[in-house]
């Protein structure tokens, strides 16, 4: 996610938008108040006591209503359990994150019905038995909610008569569980494959590749994704709405689809429209070419954040739409690079625990910077790098913490000039002691061993 405040046009900051504002509001009310500062308790870490391999996602959203109808089946397979724990041939539990739903009912693999307990945050499923290392089982869960968080229905408004309906999703940090039954920590990664219903008239835009689409019935029609590289839940996208779509040129042979509104999509495609530069740029430094079957790219009004890098399909705030004329005190350079760079930091390699964001965020800025030095120039570069450090100081001082920081309330609390400016600078550092040759070796290592 794009998210830091630092010495840079009004137009490429990127904090996490209206929802950002509202996050301090609420907090100070809260403090005023005596209320809890988030209206939904941070997910508590734990160690997963099964390998979440797939899900497999059937939503029909009523856009009109605000509400999802679900059904998740989660595939799994036994592991031996945590360290500390007995070895008593394994768990009898399934636990899932899933806030404010009606579970309707929960069944195994066999079509037996499961018993389960849920306090509207956590489901914790009786699997009926023992679930050994490495045996293999699914549960499916029948549900539905009207989601405050995760997923956000935008409806017309007065002041923008002609905008559509846009629906959209935000999963990090841990939204996801808002919208769909998952894992919502990220130290476990899975597939999964999302079967859409939505009005005939929408569009949609989601992970992976597009492998179906039903005839539409009664006004409705269900679109079928599917993303085969295993990722952490909080990158499940959906995009969808009345949306025109567009293809950037230079993939070489590689999908670059584009969402926008009708009336501003070719200008979304020029403001875009180095995104296969930046991919290929990125790719060749670390040995690894791009790692998906497309890169998809959605404008959505009224997002939470400058943008998020689900995997395959990054989702970008209106604003990064503009006029070329209006360069360079308005760009969106920065964020594209930023998103594109995350396609490999943060979704092919995730941290495992939130302390550790500025893996995610440090590497996205360093390509940024390096991006833009390569294309804009040595000058531009070390401006870049200078900013850097310079957001990483001012972070700094308005609240000293370390980079690795785990004495967070709420993992939204380390987006933070320390993990994206602060993580670049010391990468820009290492870079310098080490010098590029070395560094470059060692950085393509490390994706090749964690990939």
């Amino acid at each position: 996610m794009h998210a830091t405040i630092v010495d840079r046009p009004l137009h490429r900051v990127t904090p996490r938008g209206s929802w950002l504002v509202a996050a301090a509001l609420a907090a100070l009310g809260a403090a005023c108040a005596g209320t809890p500062r988030w209206p939904v308790a941070p997910v508590e870490h734990r160690e997963p006591l099964v390998d979440v391999e797939h899900y497999d996602i059937n939503v029909d959203i009523d856009h009109e209503g605000g509400y999802v109808d679900g059904i998740v089946t989660v595939h799994f397979q036994g592991i031996d359990p945590p360290l500390g724990q007995p070895a008593d041939g394994g768990t009898r539990e399934l636990v899932l994150d899933a806030v404010e739903m009606e579970i309707e009912s929960v069944f195994d693999d066999e079509g037996n019905e499961l018993t389960f307990e849920y306090d509207g945050q956590l489901l914790i499923i009786d699997l009926g038995q023992a679930l050994p290392p490495g045996k293999q089982s699914a549960v499916t869960i029948d549900y539905d909610c009207y989601p405050r968080r995760g997923l956000f229905i935008i409806p017309p408004s007065a002041q923008e008569g002609n905008r559509p309906w846009h629906v959209w999703s935000q999963g990090q940090s841990e939204d996801t569980r808002h919208w769909i039954p998952v894992w919502d920590i990220p130290n476990d990664m899975a597939t999964h494959e999302l079967h859409v219903t939505v009005d005939d008239a929408f569009r949609t835009m989601a992970a992976g590749d597009q492998t179906g689409s039903s005839p539409p019935r009664d006004g409705r029609r269900t679109d079928h994704w599917l993303m085969e590289t295993p990722h952490v839940s909080y990158l499940i996208t959906l995009v969808a709405g009345r949306f025109a779509e567009g293809q950037l040129p230079g993939g070489n042979g590689l999908p670059l689809p584009v969402l926008a509104e009708a009336d501003d999509l070719p200008m979304a495609l020029e403001n875009l429209a180095e995104t296969a530069d930046m991919l290929a740029i990125i790719g060749d430094y670390l040995d690894a070419p791009y790692p998906y079957s497309k890169y998809a790219q959605s404008c959505v009004k009224e997002y939470t954040a400058g943008g998020m890098e689900n995997i395959s399909a990054t989702t970008l705030y209106y604003r990064t739409i503009h006029d070329p004329a209006d360069e360079p005190q308005v760009d969106s350079l920065g964020l594209v690079a930023h998103e594109a760079a995350h396609q490999w930091f943060g979704d092919l390699l995730t941290c495992e625990t939130w302390e550790h964001l500025w893996l995610n965020e440090g590497f996205a800025d360093f390509f940024e910077n390096y991006y833009i030095g390569q294309t804009r120039g040595p000058d531009r570069g070390a401006h870049q790098r200078l900013t850097s450090q310079r957001g990483y100081v001012r972070a700094e001082l308005n609240n000293s913490r370390p980079i690795v920081w785990g004495d967070y309330e709420h993992p939204d609390d380390t987006f933070s000039g320390h993990a994206y400016a602060g993580g670049a600078a010391r990468l820009h550092l290492l870079e310098s002691i080490l010098g590029e040759r070395v560094f470059r070796r060692g950085l393509r290592e490390y994706v090749e061993e964690h990939r």
